[in-house]
């Protein structure tokens, strides 16, 4: 427990150290990352080492811009009336790394609820027959790199993994459950 919390400290007080007063920074070829100079943006950082002035004057931030995998479940009716429940599977990259760190307020979370609420549009205006075929998914990438193109993202693919048709039950002939009887499922 405390072997964690003095690694974690540790990994924060570098993370701290990198981004406001080490003179370089280095970034991977699977990062990306800013310089702001006095609080505003000064330049996209190019891969390997990048020099820059100590805080208070630069300061430097990342991010990764390898394509993530990321799901979401939906629960949809469609429009021949039946409910399923669909895994929707998305993969997205950062293409621009200004737009992704600076002008996307907590980029990760825009992202998934994009994806959540372009695949509800798009598979409750379709038939359960359709859900699976490929201009479903087709359609739901282009909906959302449209939506994602502000955050400076790109979606890649779109993928479904579970799909499953739910039963509401009816509950029929109990015509007040105020009255005492108790239903048991």
């Amino acid at each position: 427990m405390l072997e964690n919390f003095l690694i974690q400290t540790l990994e924060w007080l570098q993370s701290k150290w990198n981004n406001y007063v080490s003179p370089m920074i280095i970034v991977k070829e699977w990062e990306g990352g800013v310089i702001l100079q006095l609080g505003k943006f000064n330049r996209v950082l190019n891969r390997g080492v990048n020099w820059k002035w100590p805080f208070p004057f630069n300061e430097a931030h990342k991010c990764l811009i390898k394509p993530e995998t990321i799901s979401v479940d939906v629960t949809i009716t469609t429009l021949d009336g039946r409910t399923l429940s669909v895994e929707v599977v998305g993969e997205y990259e950062v293409v621009d790394v200004r737009l992704w760190l600076l002008e996307a307020n907590d980029a990760p979370s825009n992202v998934r609820d994009l994806l959540k609420g372009f695949s509800e549009d798009v598979l409750s205006d379709s038939n359960s027959e359709e859900i699976n075929r490929k201009p479903i998914k087709t359609k739901i990438k282009g909906e959302l790199n449209r939506g994602v193109v502000g955050l400076g993202a790109k979606f890649n693919r779109i993928l479904f993994g579970k799909n499953v048709i739910t039963r509401s039950i009816s509950l029929s002939g109990v015509s007040n459950p105020k009255d005492g009887t108790s239903l048991m499922l």
